[in-house]
């Protein structure tokens, strides 16, 4: 067998290392789990894919019963309107979120599984516009509400 030096062996390893950006500086930054940013028994929304608005995961909207109209709201440190949201994240303690296309929870036609989806307490999808994650169908929100609240809440 041949004999490989430690030197050799060491900087082949490096360069292995280098080229899977295992390297130092190379690592993605970590992105932090959405119940990071929203508050315990809220249901949040960002604008932007992967829980970030704006590039920022503070940048929501929350909220504890519900959210009748999200186009009158602002993104929180921001100016830009809370326009069909597509990251949707239930941090709800106890229960489940329904979640509309349409504003004051409207369903239009016989089909109601294309108008709503529900997400179960402490779960969430970071892009509701792709048919990947748990919301399928690809579509924004305009409101919602937790599954005990009635349609007639406004916010």
């Amino acid at each position: 067998m041949k004999k490989v030096s430690s030197r050799k062996l060491i900087a082949t390893l490096a360069a292995t290392l280098v080229a899977l950006g295992v390297g130092a500086g190379m690592a993605p930054a970590a992105q932090a789990a959405p119940e990071t940013y929203c508050p315990s028994g809220a249901t949040c929304v960002w604008q932007d894919h992967t829980y970030k608005t704006g590039g920022s995961e503070a940048n929501l909207v929350w909220f504890q019963q519900c959210v009748s109209d999200y186009n009158v709201l602002n993104y929180r440190n921001t100016n830009k309107k809370a326009t069909e949201p597509i990251s949707v994240y239930n941090n709800g303690n106890y229960e489940t979120v329904t979640m509309y296309r349409a504003d004051y929870y409207r369903v239009s036609g016989p089909t109601a599984s294309l108008w709503t989806f529900s997400l179960e307490k402490k779960r969430g999808d970071g892009n509701t516009t792709n048919d990947s994650g748990y919301v399928q169908n690809r579509w924004a929100v305009d409101s919602g509400r937790f599954n005990s609240v009635s349609t007639n809440c406004r916010n």
